[in-house]
């Protein structure tokens, strides 16, 4: 069995930036947590290119960052449920539970989106500036 993997220099990602939130992850979770961080900094580098919308998150997309705990997740739904999309990133603060640090945590990785996106680029053009990736079995 041939096994290929090789991993691509992510252009305009902020390494440290990254590197610095799984560190504040794994002081959080301290000696006794019981979680595998391997795949942590794909995650966040890929949020960081395609930030989740807050507005259309589902709980199990913001529980992978491993960067807000699950009552910031349900404060945060429960907020949009009961008055509506976030009109701003800003809004954030008004939830219980989410403070100026949480928010500066997870800034980098998310987004709000007023409106749903509606890509007018061609077929070519998306294949041209997208990432790829390969996995041979």
């Amino acid at each position: 069995m041939l096994m290929l993997h090789t991993t691509a220099q992510v252009d305009n990602v902020p390494r440290d930036l990254i590197e610095q939130r799984i560190e504040d992850v794994m002081d959080q979770l301290g000696d006794d947590a019981d979680v595998d961080l391997t795949n942590l900094f794909d995650i966040l580098t890929d949020r960081y290119l395609d930030p989740i919308d807050l507005n259309h998150a589902e709980g199990t997309e913001l529980n992978e960052l491993l960067l807000l705990t699950d009552v910031q997740v349900s404060a945060l739904i429960a907020h949009i449920r009961r008055n509506g999309k976030l009109l701003s990133i800003y809004e954030l603060q008004t939830i219980q539970g989410w403070d100026l640090h949480t928010i500066e945590m997870v800034r980098p990785f998310v987004t709000v989106r007023t409106a749903d996106i509606q890509s007018t680029a061609s077929l070519k053009t998306i294949f041209q500036r997208a990432n790829h990736e390969v996995i041979v079995r």
